[in-house]
């Protein structure tokens, strides 16, 4: 799971209507982040 949301972070585009799906996905990101942590 921590490689599929780097990778998504990396690869997800910065500009333009990549802002706005960014934006919408950041919660997830958060999430993924606390399921990360609780793992370790």
């Amino acid at each position: 799971m921590e490689m599929l949301t780097t990778d998504l972070v990396q690869e997800w585009p910065h500009e333009g209507e990549g802002q706005m799906a960014c934006a919408m996905m950041q919660p997830l990101y958060r999430m993924a982040e606390g399921l990360q942590q609780l793992w370790y």
